[in-house]
């Protein structure tokens, strides 16, 4: 295994127009609203004093005293970046300390503090330098490591500051760097989770890289390495059925809401066609709660044969809406591998809980519009790492719908793994 860092310059110009347009948006975000003018007063107010620098990843603290002005509105702290964006920070006159985040190296930065009256007339400005620590990004990035995984490849890394960032991987095809789809780290979601497998490659020898980018579009360089990924099967669908158990919901039979159409290969790869031309056609499988019982929708499936499962990915109908999963749980029922089951076996305590899987939208987060697209488009994957123990019936638990409920609606379930002979 050949294992090489390299920067890469070629990856983010195609994408400086669209985050050039992000960039904007998030430093504007960056700034708090204000009452506009007030009178005529012109008295700047007076400036901060005994300014105390913590430094923090990627950033600083910095601890003030107000100065005695009446007309003290905010305290603002603006940074010019060597890279170009001015970035620009708020704190109320109640408050003496402003973070300033974002920052790319642990260079020394000049930062400006100005104090800003109710007419928005600003005081000279305090300047301050802060040495940053490790910025987030880099630090995940020199933690990283690349390894074979199941049908593709599995990165693992620390996240000390739990920071919102996308992993991108690509191949090198004919001397050219080629990216796939990019990983969303959400801190509520990934908290406790810092390994993630690109799936979806041949079992056979490539060149694989990995970059990161975080919220303020720096990009990290990118790690290099020469790997097999591991074979990895999918598990035959047409193999599937549906089985009704006691505590599942009842099923749908009109033909585009009915359990099949969660294995008829057919969900939506376009989010902004989602329903008719490369979308889903209208079907999904719609299972919902039973609000009088306090019961959530749940379905059990049969996949026909044992295996031990070790990735499911779901695919979405609603666009982080309505009765869209947000959050839920699959189920494995280990042990019982027999052609017919019974309706008793539905108890909960007969199962065996195997992941739980959560959707997040990344601009709630910090992310873009963009991103979005993407992961809803990526669907939903969960990875068992060791695989499961061979199972045959699996099942579908709703915890939360978008809409605040426990219903469970989605375009399809695919499961991975290895048959048991």
């Amino acid at each position: 295994m050949e294992i090489q860092v390299k920067y890469i310059h070629s990856q983010k110009e195609f994408k400086i127009y669209i985050l050039g347009f992000v960039l904007a948006l998030l430093f504007l975000g960056c700034e708090a609203e204000h009452p506009g003018p007030i009178g005529n007063d012109t008295t700047p107010p007076g400036q901060v004093s005994d300014v105390k620098i913590i430094p923090t990843p990627g950033g600083a603290n910095l601890v003030y005293t107000l100065p005695n002005s009446g007309n003290l509105s905010y305290v603002e702290a603006v940074v010019n970046t060597p890279e170009g964006p001015i970035l620009k920070f708020n704190a109320s006159s109640h408050k003496d300390t402003i973070s300033v985040v974002g920052l790319a190296t642990t260079e020394p930065q000049e930062v400006l503090l100005y104090s800003v009256s109710e007419n928005d007339v600003r005081s000279e400005p305090v300047s301050v330098m802060v040495n940053p620590k490790t910025p987030p990004y880099k630090a995940i990035f020199e933690s990283m490591t690349m390894s074979e995984g199941l049908g593709g490849v599995e990165i693992n890394f620390k996240n000390e500051s739990n920071s919102e960032v996308a992993f991108y991987i690509g191949r090198v095809i004919e001397a050219e760097f080629v990216e796939g789809k990019p990983f969303y780290f959400d801190k509520v979601k990934n908290k406790e989770r810092n390994r993630y497998l690109f799936w979806g490659y041949p079992a056979e020898e490539q060149k694989f890289g990995v970059f990161i980018r975080d919220r303020w579009n720096h990009y990290s360089d990118t790690l290099f390495a020469t790997l097999t990924p591991i074979l990895e099967i999918l598990v035959d669908k047409s193999k599937f059925k549906a089985v009704k158990l006691q505590n599942d919901s009842e099923y749908f039979t009109t033909w585009n809401q009915k359990p099949t159409n969660l294995w008829d290969g057919i969900w939506s790869h376009d989010y902004d066609e989602p329903y008719s031309g490369n979308g889903t056609n209208w079907s999904h499988g719609e299972f919902k709660e039973n609000a009088i019982a306090k019961m959530p929708a749940a379905v059990t499936i049969d996949l026909g044969q044992e295996v031990t499962i070790s990735r499911i990915v779901v695919n979405h109908y609603w666009q982080y809406s309505g009765d869209a999963p947000r959050k839920s749980e699959i189920y494995g029922l280990v042990g019982y591998a027999e052609n017919t089951i019974s309706s008793s076996l539905g108890a909960w305590h007969n199962w065996t809980l195997l992941a739980e899987i959560e959707q997040t939208k990344p601009s709630t987060t910090g992310g873009s519009a963009e991103d979005d697209k993407t992961n809803w488009e990526n669907g939903d994957v969960v990875l068992l790492s060791p695989p499961s123990d061979p199972v045959r019936y699996v099942r579908v638990k709703a915890v939360e719908s978008w809409n605040g409920k426990q219903n469970w609606d989605a375009a399809e379930l695919t499961v991975y793994g290895a048959p048991v002979k």
